[in-house]
């Protein structure tokens, strides 16, 4: 039994190594992120905090749900932001990230992406008026509304943004495959001209 705990110690010590020379060298991939390097061998980094790397084919998706899609989040919370940027991206989409419905127009100004996942509740300008602005100047985007409060008062925010725009809407928490489904149905349903 010591030799197991001995060797994992190794591999973690090793990895924690790697990481940390990766993150000295200025790696893109670490550009702008936490130096931070715990003294402790036996620590792991979180799993959300872990980057991967894109699949470079679509084969390589572990879903088997997996169409490619350019897709921008909008989301107040920046860890939830963090996870569903990574089960995103690990299943081949493009990600861009924006804070509030204001960071969201912005981007918007710029460039338009397949699909639009916000949250209903967010700093600024909200989920609501973001769906709404959305149908209106890209009629052609296809809007999931998230939301881990469903009801404002008498008021069922999910059926509010549906009924304002958005194509599909999903409550908070969900499970990476139904987001993976929905996002695959909503892209197959902005190219099928049906």
């Amino acid at each position: 039994m010591e030799a197991d705990g001995g060797d994992i110690g190794i591999r973690l010590a090793a990895r924690k190594s790697a990481i940390g020379a990766t993150r000295r060298t200025g790696s893109p991939a670490y550009r702008g992120r936490s130096n931070y390097i715990p003294e402790d061998p036996n620590w792991v980094q979180p799993w959300w905090r872990q980057q991967a790397a894109p699949p470079s084919t679509p084969s390589e998706c572990v879903w088997s749900v997996c169409v490619l899609a350019a897709i921008l989040l909008a989301d107040d919370d920046e860890v939830f932001r963090a996870v569903i940027c990574r089960c995103l991206r690990a299943a081949g989409h493009t990600v861009e990230e924006a804070a509030d419905g204001k960071e969201a127009l912005k981007f918007l100004a710029a460039k338009t992406p397949d699909i639009i996942i916000t949250d209903i509740l967010m700093p600024n300008t909200d989920g609501i008026e973001l769906t709404s602005a959305v149908k209106r100047g890209h009629p052609g985007v296809r809007v999931l509304a998230i939301s881990g409060r469903r009801q404002l008062g008498s008021v069922d925010l999910l059926h509010l943004a549906s009924m304002l725009g958005a194509d599909a809407t999903l409550s908070k928490p969900f499970a990476p495959e139904q987001l993976l489904e929905m996002v695959a149905a909503l892209e197959g349903a902005r190219t099928d001209p049906a």
